[in-house]
């Protein structure tokens, strides 16, 4: 009589691990993807700014910094709130473009 017994070894594990590098490398690409696109929009909000700025100014001719960022938050809160720190780049920027000056009697006004 022949008997024999079979042993299955079914959860045997490999001794090297597998690793998927298909999703690091579309981690990395969708990253920087986002980036690129975020640089964009803040270029565009740029210019939204920066044109909002100078429809401004023309209605007022003189505004001090305050009241300039008041109303061009007003004019452009139905698509985003800017920043004040690019506002402040912007106004620089026009200020350098010379469509704008500081007052000369007051130093936190604009003409």
């Amino acid at each position: 009589m022949f008997t024999s017994i079979f042993d299955f070894h079914i959860y045997q594990r490999d001794k090297k691990p597998n690793v998927d590098l298909s999703t690091a490398v579309l981690r990395t690409e969708i990253q920087q993807e986002q980036e690129q696109v975020s640089k964009e929009i803040m270029e565009d909000r740029k210019i939204l700014i920066k044109a909002a700025i100078v429809r401004v100014m023309k209605m007022r001719n003189r505004l001090d910094n305050q009241q300039l960022f008041v109303e061009v938050s007003q004019q452009l809160i139905s698509r985003f709130e800017p920043p004040a720190s690019v506002f402040k780049i912007c106004v620089e920027l026009l200020i350098e473009l010379e469509y704008m000056k500081l007052a000369e009697d007051e130093k936190d006004s604009y003409e």
